[in-house]
C-alpha cells in the first residue's frame, strides 16, 4: 500500500519515454495524490518535480512551472535547502526567481530528515541515511 506512489511515479516515466502523454500524466498525478494523502513529503516534492520535468519536454510551460514550484516549495518544507536551490538553478527559465525568493525566505516548518537530501541524478536516488531509516521503521 505506502508503494502504490513510487510505483505511479515509474510508470509515468515509462509512459513518458514511450510517448504516452495521457497516461503518463495520470500516473504523475496519481503519484502526487498519493504521496499527499500518505504524508511522503519528500516522495511528492520527486513527483511534482519529475512531473515539472514531463511539462517541460512536450512544452507547456505554465504546467511545468506549477509543478516544479511546488517540488521547490516541499524540498523547503523538508529540508532540503541545497536541492531546492539546484532546482531553481537547473530549471532558471521556467522557474520565476521572484517567486522561489519569497518562499525561500518564510521560516521553514517542522521537516523529517532535515540533514537528509535526495540529490539530483537518477530518478530514484536515496541517501543511505533513508535507506536504514526505512529499514528500521518496515521491521
Amino acid at each position: 500500500v505506502n508503494c502504490r506512489h513510487m510505483v505511479a511515479l515509474l510508470k509515468a516515466e515509462i509512459f513518458q519515454f514511450k510517448g504516452d502523454t495521457d497516461e503518463a500524466e495520470r500516473n504523475y498525478r496519481y503519484a502526487i495524490t498519493t504521496t499527499h494523502k500518505c504524508g511522503f513529503i519528500h516522495d511528492r516534492a520527486l513527483a511534482n518535480e519529475r512531473m515539472g520535468i514531463f511539462y517541460c519536454r512536450i512544452g507547456s510551460m505554465d504546467q511545468a512551472q506549477d509543478c516544479l514550484l511546488e517540488a521547490y516549495k516541499i524540498w523547503l518544507r523538508w529540508g532540503a535547502r541545497a536541492k531546492a536551490e539546484n532546482l531553481m538553478e537547473r530549471y532558471a527559465g521556467v522557474l520565476d526567481s521572484d517567486k522561489c525568493r519569497d518562499v525561500s525566505e518564510r521560516p521553514p516548518g517542522k521537516s523529517i530528515l532535515r540533514g537528509d537530501v535526495i540529490v539530483s541524478g537518477p530518478l530514484l536516488q536515496l541517501s543511505k541515511r533513508t535507506l536504514l531509516v526505512e529499514k528500521r521503521t518496515s521491521h
